[in-house]
């Protein structure tokens, strides 16, 4: 993974903090299941790899977006500022949008329809 992110990124260090970003997810996965009083089964397990994926994929969003700041001629610290401000609406929007729809889910069972139709509209 990292001979593609250097490939990608035409960059021996970027790579490298992205793959910094994978080992911040891991208690931050368990320390939300221990608050929510969820057990740790497949289910959870599949959680914590999709949140290895969305957690990559927002740190390559980044440094894709601060490597454009900085093209634009910004200086350094505030081109990661900025590009920190410009993701931070995306990662609350999708955090809100999960959330919300697991509120929905265990609430009564005639809103699980209604939280399956949520899921629908917040992935689309």
């Amino acid at each position: 993974m990292y001979m593609v992110l250097a490939a990608q990124f035409e960059s021996f260090i970027h790579p490298i903090t992205i793959l910094l970003t994978l080992p911040l997810a891991i208690p931050f996965g368990i320390v939300s299941l221990l608050v929510t009083f969820q057990t740790v089964n497949i289910f959870s397990g599949l959680g914590l790899l999709l949140l290895f994926g969305v957690v990559k994929k927002n740190a390559i969003l980044q440094i894709d977006h601060t490597n454009g700041l900085r093209k634009q001629g910004m200086e350094r610290h505030d081109a990661i500022i900025q590009a920190n401000r410009d993701r931070l609406r995306p990662i609350l929007m999708t955090n809100d949008c999960a959330g919300r729809r697991d509120d929905a889910a265990h609430a009564f069972p005639a809103d699980r329809v209604r939280a399956q139709t949520d899921r629908l509209a917040c992935w689309w």
